[in-house]
């Protein structure tokens, strides 16, 4: 673990905050679908299916952020991070939040019915992936070194 971050940079470099982003985005496309309906799946079985994804990825969310809880870091990404996290979900993803939230949002998106949404999921993921994951991932790099390079070794970024 390198030391020579000054505090007021033991930050990632990131200007977007994950879930708010995920929210407008999920939130346009519901409005755009009033609009302009694009309803790819009969209303029920789009909601009940949507019901067990929402809940699958709310519980890996819930997971992650008492797994984080337990290892005593930081959630919020505008605050250093005091740890590299290697169990529970962290064991088979890196980022087991942004994955729980795209799987939380397809299931709201599926919800609603609402193909707009759907079709927004992978401009979000984009988004998370190059404008979030990229600059957390330096910023652990500098900060854990060897430590960090050798988890991403082991545990791909997604699944």
């Amino acid at each position: 673990m390198t030391d020579d971050i000054p505090k007021e940079k033991d930050k990632p470099a990131i200007r977007i905050i994950p879930p708010k982003l995920a929210g407008l985005t999920l939130l346009a496309g519901i409005i755009v679908n009033f609009v302009v309906p694009l309803h790819p799946f009969e209303f029920w079985t789009s909601f009940f299916f949507g019901m067990f994804i929402a809940a699958f990825g709310a519980l890996l969310v819930t997971w992650a952020i008492k797994t984080f809880a337990i290892k005593g870091t930081n959630l919020r990404i505008d605050r250093p991070a005091t740890c590299i996290v290697e169990s529970g979900p962290f064991s088979f993803s890196r980022n087991p939040i942004y994955l729980g939230g795209a799987i939380l949002y397809a299931g709201l998106a599926l919800m609603f019915n609402s193909g707009w949404s759907l079709l927004l999921l992978a401009p979000l993921i984009y988004v998370i992936r190059t404008k979030v994951i990229t600059p957390e991932e330096e910023y652990l790099e500098k900060k854990f070194g060897t430590v960090y390079l050798d988890y991403k070794a082991k545990v791909r970024r997604w699944i």
